[in-house]
């Protein structure tokens, strides 16, 4: 999904891809990409510009702390770590070396999170109102309705940025 979202952005040239699965390289063999089994191989053979963590959750703090430790901007998927513990200590380690590490957290540009916010920004001024969202769809509910408050949901993916951190 990464890389579906990424490459016809063209502010962001993917050129290596870490997977672990051989199953996984086989179908990305089509040679747009430098394939690598470790994040440990690439970096031995290369140093790229940055690193999008877009792992299985467990193993995201080991893959940032990896790359920061080399000095290497990351933009890991949310969430970063699977305790509070992790992801402070990740986040020190980049402040330690001066990294760029940021968790990818692209929900307000999904369309039913757009429309919560601006719904809400009309509520607002209006009335006093809890929000419901579920299913990509978002719509308010007056205070005391009974009515709880959902994650919708929706895939995954990320927006493209520059290098910069941003």
């Amino acid at each position: 999904m990464h890389l579906r979202a990424l490459g016809p952005a063209g502010r962001v040239s993917i050129t290596d891809v870490v997977e672990p699965a051989a199953a996984g390289r086989e179908v990305l063999r089509d040679g747009r990409y430098r394939l690598h089994a470790r994040l440990a191989d690439l970096l031995a053979a290369r140093r790229p510009d940055g690193v999008l963590v877009a792992a299985p959750t467990d193993r995201h703090t080991e893959i940032a702390r990896t790359a920061l430790a080399a000095g290497i901007p990351v933009l890991c998927e949310k969430p970063a770590g699977l305790a509070w513990r992790e992801i402070e200590e990740t986040g020190r380690l980049a402040e330690q070396r001066g990294v760029a590490f940021q968790v990818a957290y692209w929900r307000r540009f999904v369309p039913s999170m757009v429309a919560l916010r601006s719904a809400s920004a009309r509520a607002s001024s209006a009335r006093s109102c809890t929000w419901c969202a579920r299913n990509g769809t978002a719509r308010p509910r007056p205070r005391g309705s009974g009515a709880k408050a959902v994650a919708p949901s929706s895939t995954w993916g990320c927006t493209s940025s520059t290098s910069s951190g941003g």
